[in-house]
C-alpha cells in the first residue's frame, strides 16, 4: 500500500549497531510472530559485543537484549575461544567484528553467526578470526 497503514517512524531506544540484521520468524500464535535482530559495537550502551534482541510479538515495539558473547563464553572451554571481559567495554582493542548473520533454521529457531578475532591478531593490529554459529530458540513463556 506504498508505506500508507505504516506507523509514525519510531528510534529503537537501547537497539543499535554495526550492520544489523533482522529476521522475521514463523508466527506462533495470532498475536505473537518473533522477530530477531542482532548486531554489535552498541558503543552507545558501552559494548563492543555481538548482540542479540528479541521482539516476541512481531511489532518491534519492545526488545529484549542478549548478550551473545556471554552465552558464547558459557559454551566454550577453550580459553583461546572466549571473550575476555573487556569486550563487554569500548576500551581496548575490539575483540569482535561485531558483524554478524541469521538465518532461520525452524519455524520458532535460527543461528546467529558471529566471529571471535584472536588474541595475536588484535596484538598485531591485524585481523584473524574464528567464526561461529550459536542456535537460537524462541519459547513461549
Amino acid at each position: 500500500d506504498g508505506g500508507h497503514t505504516w506507523t509514525v517512524l519510531e528510534e529503537l531506544r537501547g537497539v543499535g549497531c554495526a550492520r544489523p540484521r533482522l529476521l522475521k520468524l514463523d508466527r506462533m500464535t495470532q498475536s505473537l510472530s518473533p522477530l530477531l535482530l542482532s548486531g554489535g559495537r552498541a558503543e552507545n550502551q558501552g559494548t563492543n559485543s555481538p548482540l542479540l534482541w528479541l521482539n516476541i510479538d512481531g511489532t518491534g515495539s519492545t526488545w529484549q537484549e542478549f548478550d551473545i558473547s556471554y552465552h558464547h563464553n558459557a559454551g566454550v572451554d577453550d580459553p583461546k575461544l572466549k571473550f575476555s571481559p573487556a569486550v563487554n567495554t569500548t576500551k581496548g582493542p575490539r575483540q569482535t567484528t561485531a558483524y554478524t548473520a541469521l538465518v532461520q533454521t525452524g519455524p520458532q529457531s535460527a543461528v546467529v553467526m558471529y566471529d571471535l578475532m584472536h588474541d595475536a591478531a588484535r596484538d598485531a593490529g591485524t585481523v584473524a578470526n574464528t567464526g561461529f554459529a550459536m542456535p537460537v530458540h524462541v519459547v513461549q513463556s
